[in-house]
């Protein structure tokens, strides 16, 4: 099961003969937009319109026969490890409360001024 962080994308598209037409409607709604664009759980709910109950029952059910494959794990945890990379390539070791993005364009800013 997926966390509602985790990046999921259409692998391949569920033969949807053997369902209900109200989950054919939603499963062929998340399968297209994820055709079209890979995309976090809790958005997909939102974006689509469909009840994020529902939808996370839906996808947990693509992802389990092999349809919709988690592309990235939490960005929380990606954001932590990026944050502390940062951190330790970074001269004095300061951990400041600017985000990941300015303190690295700063850290480049300073390392090529030379």
């Amino acid at each position: 099961m997926a966390s509602e962080f985790e990046v999921v994308t259409l692998k391949r598209w569920p033969d949807l003969r053997g369902e209900s037409i109200e989950d054919q409607i939603d499963i062929a709604k998340i399968c297209a937009f994820l055709a079209y664009r890979p995309s976090v759980k809790y958005l997909l709910s939102n974006r689509l319109e469909i009840d994020r109950y529902r939808t996370n029952m839906l996808l947990d059910g693509l992802i389990r026969n092999s349809h919709v494959t988690i592309t990235q794990h939490n960005r929380a945890e990606i954001v932590d490890e990026a944050d502390t990379e940062v951190c330790e390539k970074r001269p004095n070791n300061k951990v400041s409360k600017q985000s990941i993005w300015k303190n690295f364009f700063k850290w480049i800013r300073d390392d090529y001024s030379m």
